[in-house]
């Protein structure tokens, strides 16, 4: 079976998707009327960890999202290895890493964009990523401490900017069948950052889906239904990807005679089947 292959930050990662199963929002809400946003983030991520303990909420995160809905709609798996917390370099390091376990004829792999201010610091394990915003108010002196020298005598933000959106420019020309995704408009507006608009794969985002721009999960992620959304569009786009094609690389239709059934009828392995394929295929014909 093709698979979505899905790699990013929370946002592709799904968190906080599916809660709902399990809590009823609101009156959680409700209840801390007059806190301040600080406190309400750090008992509603409390509840998230208690919630990755004792349920499966974890692996639904993952099938409510953008690449999770995509998959279904496509009757694909999803292989969703989007962690939250990540940055562009563990994005590359994770693509690298699965390289040769994609079929790079008929999968789909989405890529989404993350934001710049992310560095892994050990390679070992999977998680051991930070972000510089994050250091001082969720970790120890020792990191209170590297994020003053890094703010002090670090890179500068056009650096970062320029490492994140290098990184991505790299996975563009490394793996050109890679979809890059603009998942939530992620916040690297300086120069080096705006050339992302020229590589991304869809028009729209999850915050264009959202009913308002506030409509989100305490910790600020989009609801399920701008998942859904973004999901659709990505959909359309990869069946207009198809027929805009030349058409000496399209396959005629009595080719399809040697294709299983259920490909016959999907765009998606038309778009990513290599030309000596096709041309072995109108052989066999």
């Amino acid at each position: 079976m093709s698979k979505v292959w899905s790699f990013g930050c929370s946002h592709s990662q799904g968190t906080e998707l599916g809660v709902s199963e399990y809590v009823d929002i609101h009156s959680w809400l409700v209840e801390r009327a007059g806190t301040d946003s600080e406190t309400i983030r750090r008992e509603w991520g409390l509840l998230l960890d208690e919630l990755y303990r004792t349920t499966d909420l974890s692996d639904k995160e993952k099938h409510l999202t953008y690449s999770g809905q995509l998959a279904k709609m496509l009757g694909y798996k999803l292989e969703n290895h989007s962690m939250k917390g990540s940055g562009a370099d563990r994005t590359l390091y994770q693509l690298l890493n699965y390289e040769s376990k994609i079929d790079w004829n008929t999968d789909v792999v989405l890529v989404g964009f993350t934001y710049p201010y992310r560095f892994m610091y050990d390679l070992s394990e999977p998680d051991k990523n930070r972000n510089l915003n994050w250091l001082k108010p969720n970790a120890s002196k020792d990191w209170e401490r590297v994020q003053e020298l890094l703010i002090e005598l670090g890179p500068t933000e056009f650096s970062w900017s320029a490492f994140n959106s290098g990184i991505y420019h790299l996975i563009h020309t490394r793996f050109p069948q890679v979809l890059l995704i603009d998942v939530a408009s992620t916040n690297n507006n300086y120069r080096p950052g705006k050339f992302l608009q020229d590589i991304r794969f869809n028009d729209l985002t999850l915050a264009d889906f959202a009913k308002d721009p506030d409509d989100t999960y305490p910790q600020g992620h989009y609801k399920e239904y701008a998942h859904i959304g973004l999901a659709k569009h990505l959909y359309e786009k990869l069946d207009m990807k198809f027929k805009q094609l030349p058409e000496e690389t399209k396959l005629p239709s009595e080719t399809f005679c040697v294709l299983p059934p259920r490909q016959r009828s999907d765009p998606i392995q038309r778009i990513f089947m290599p030309r000596w394929i096709w041309e072995q295929i109108v052989v066999a014909c």
